[in-house]
């Protein structure tokens, strides 16, 4: 009985673990479905459309097709500006781990 105690903690704390490097999806302000991946640097948002957009730390955002730009949130979600386009994921909590409450402020 022991054992599988034990057992069962581990299994679970291994699960708690795991919840922040686990895929989120978020869904944009014109549709596109985005699955979201949480990484050392940021996190990684994949589209269904093909779009692949990284979100930095430090407020910056990289798609290889539409080159560099930057991201911010407020409390009405989080956008994501680049030179040739803006994407906005309304009512949703960014998917970076920020280190300062005030990091990437609109």
């Amino acid at each position: 009985m022991k054992n599988e105690t034990t057992i069962g903690i581990v299994v679970a704390l291994g699960l708690i673990l795991a919840i922040p490097t686990m895929a989120q999806a978020y869904i944009s302000s014109d549709g596109v479905q985005y699955t979201a991946t949480r990484n050392e640097h940021g996190a990684v948002l994949n589209g269904e459309n093909g779009d692949l957009i990284y979100l930095g730390k430090s407020c910056d955002a990289v798609d290889p097709d539409a080159g560099k730009g930057s991201w911010s949130w407020a409390n009405g979600g989080f956008c994501v500006n680049l030179p040739a386009k803006e994407i906005c994921f309304a009512r949703q909590d960014v998917p970076v781990e920020l280190e300062g409450p005030n990091d990437c402020l609109m």
